[in-house]
């Protein structure tokens, strides 16, 4: 027989209740190491608050090199072939949704695309964490 698995995302209070109560996996963006953690600790708490215990699953991209000064650039170049209008574009495209997770992420830049990457890099530590 085979058990079926609830995954769910959503960063609001809403999601964030509804994950609680009735999923297996809860699904998030990448954040700032220390927004995650306050997310995530947030989630634990209210599913406890039922208890329930969740699963975390985390959507990253990465960029895979050699080398770390490799992975910079490749990124970097990414950023360069971005111009600032298809940005504004994107984010403005979702302007009208309520999607919490979303705001979250690009509440970062402010908008604009960052031209170097220690602009948007994170520190050493979220790297290896």
């Amino acid at each position: 027989m085979a058990t079926e698995v609830l995954w769910f995302g959503g960063s609001s209070d809403p999601g964030i209740e509804m994950a609680a109560q009735h999923v297996d996996t809860f699904l998030t963006w990448g954040e700032p190491p220390q927004l995650l953690k306050e997310k995530l600790e947030n989630v634990r708490s209210r599913a406890a608050a039922y208890g329930r215990t969740l699963r975390i699953g985390l959507r990253l991209h990465l960029i895979v090199r050699d080398t770390e000064d490799e992975a910079w650039a490749a990124a970097d170049r990414l950023l360069d072939v971005t111009s600032d209008a298809t940005y504004a574009r994107r984010l403005g495209e979702r302007a009208g949704e309520d999607g919490v997770g979303w705001q979250r992420q690009f509440h970062q830049h402010g908008g604009k695309v960052p031209r170097t990457h220690g602009s948007w890099r994170c520190t050493p530590t979220c790297g290896r964490a």
